[in-house]
């Protein structure tokens, strides 16, 4: 077992553990930028949505990769985030791209805020819920 975070390398280390960490979660994680665009998408996080990779959803945001599905309720929820500054929960239910069956999630927006504390983005982690 290697411990990464007490190794020669320091930031290094740790950010390549962070990375690990935000691609490896079993929970769907993804990072906005303050027009709602993806800058991160976690594996879990493309499955969901039925995205085939990370790149494939890069720099959209959810309205235009998905014109068919009511991704506007979900964005309003990340830009409220934006201008308050204050987290926020988003429920929906449907059908995902990709999928054959309805499920039920529930998706927690935090801001990202720069040193000087200015709101720079929206990490979004969500569960689907449908078994509760």
């Amino acid at each position: 077992m290697r411990d990464i975070g007490h190794q020669s390398g320091g930031d290094d280390g740790l950010r390549a553990m962070l990375d690990w960490a935000f691609a490896q979660s079993s929970l769907n994680i993804c990072l906005f930028d303050t027009q709602i665009r993806y800058l991160r998408i976690n594996a879990a996080f493309c499955n969901s949505i039925g995205l085939d990779s990370e790149a494939a959803g890069l720099g959209f945001r959810p309205t235009e990769l998905f014109p068919e599905q009511d991704f506007a309720p979900f964005e309003a929820s990340a830009r409220q985030v934006i201008l308050t500054g204050e987290p926020a929960a988003w429920k929906g239910f449907g059908r995902a791209p990709g999928q054959t069956t309805a499920r039920a999630w529930r998706v927690y927006f935090s801001p990202v805020e720069d040193t000087d504390g200015e709101v720079c983005g929206v990490l979004a982690a969500g569960l689907d819920v449908t078994e509760h």
